[in-house]
């Protein structure tokens, strides 16, 4: 999904400007993008969305609903086939080291198989998920691809973990061996402006988005938080009550006759860094991407989570303090709660803290010299 694509493309851009040699393995939906990088590109994955429908493969029960919905996905997606494709691949290529997104895991068991480094992006995955289910489920396919089982979670993470949110405001939880911390990429928004509604306003600006968390939700089927549904509606009655100039980002939910404020603007997409560079307050659905953005900018954070990770990070958010959780609040409580945060200077305090964490990381333009040493010291 391009979600997963866009934290990954600053590092290829970074490594191809150091000179080194890089073979990108996608989908055929994503390669436009990498192409547009210049790396090498094989469309050898399969479109993880077209699998979201997957039901039960005919396996055993693995133990939890989560590790059977996850063998379902991946069985559908052919990972043995991807893994040997990628294994290939490699081998010829020449790689001595494989970067792959965290819910991608043939990348992971191609280096298993070639026995090559590997780093891995922090995500859903490494952040959240009970890894002990996870185990159990790659466990199933490692032993089919003839790699020995794990004996515990720590061989899912065997290299580096790359993470582009600062240690104070960490949000993994996976048992990598290392850390390698870069600041939080600007991605392109080529042609991005403000909206007119938030420049010549004098009132404080609450940008929300919900991003395509909503379509998982729906077509996936996993749940553990609210309807988007019923959020979006909620966020739009909440807005229309606050004194603010609000910007919505629908991510494509229709959301004809659902309440609205004249101050309240609903656009399918917005250039979401440049507005979080305005805002006062982020309302979202706790995709990580959209967090870390969010750190980026300074801005206090209301999560409103639907599914897989984003309870979670939604969690995290209260923890460190960053905002907090508003599942459940109906409108007239969420419009309270978007007043109080605004009116909450110790909440901008330390969003702006986390910020500072943030920006003191070194830039992903160093990505290839750190990785060298990650491989020399991994290969080791």
């Amino acid at each position: 999904m391009n979600s997963h694509l866009e934290p990954l493309l600053p590092l290829v851009r970074s490594l191809l400007a150091a000179g080194d040699e890089v073979l990108v393995a996608t989908t055929e939906q994503l390669a436009p993008k990498v192409r547009a990088t210049g790396a090498r590109v094989e469309t050898v994955l399969a479109d993880p969305t077209k699998s979201f429908q997957a039901g039960s493969t005919g396996r055993p029960p693995l133990g939890s609903v989560l590790a059977d919905k996850m063998a379902a996905l991946l069985d559908i997606s052919e990972l043995p086939t991807r893994a040997q494709q990628i294994t290939e691949l490699a081998e010829s290529f020449g790689a001595d080291l494989v970067v792959r997104d965290d819910s991608e895991y043939a990348g992971y068991l191609a280096a298993e198989l070639l026995s090559l480094p590997v780093v891995c992006l922090a995500g859903a995955m490494s952040n959240t998920y009970d890894h002990d289910d996870l185990t159990t489920v790659f466990n199933v396919f490692r032993t089919e691809l003839g790699l020995p089982a794990l004996t515990g979670p720590a061989g899912l993470y065997p290299g580096a973990l790359l993470d582009y949110m600062p240690e104070s405001v960490a949000f993994s939880v996976a048992p990598a061996p290392r850390t390698v911390r870069f600041r939080q990429p600007r991605r392109s928004e080529a042609g991005a402006r403000l909206p007119d509604a938030a420049a010549a306003s004098d009132r404080p600006l609450v940008y929300a988005a919900i991003g395509t968390g909503w379509r998982t939700w729906r077509d996936l089927g996993v749940s553990g938080g609210d309807d988007p549904y019923r959020g979006m509606t909620d966020l739009l009655a909440a807005l229309s009550e606050v004194e603010c100039t609000a910007l919505v980002s629908s991510g494509g939910m229709d959301t004809t006759g659902m309440p609205r404020g004249p101050h309240v603007e609903v656009h399918e997409h917005l250039p979401q860094q440049l507005v979080l560079e305005a805002a006062q307050l982020f309302c979202g659905h706790g995709g990580y991407n959209g967090i870390r953005e969010a750190i980026r900018a300074g801005v206090p954070m209301l999560v409103r989570p639907s599914t897989l990770d984003q309870p979670a990070n939604a969690a995290a958010i209260s923890r460190l303090g960053l905002g907090s959780t508003v599942s459940g609040l109906d409108a007239g409580q969420l419009a309270a709660r978007i007043a109080d945060s605004l009116a909450d200077t110790e909440l901008a305090r330390r969003s702006r803290a986390a910020r500072a964490g943030m920006l003191a990381l070194p830039g992903v333009d160093t990505a290839s010299e750190v990785l060298r040493t990650v491989r020399r010291v991994e290969s080791d």
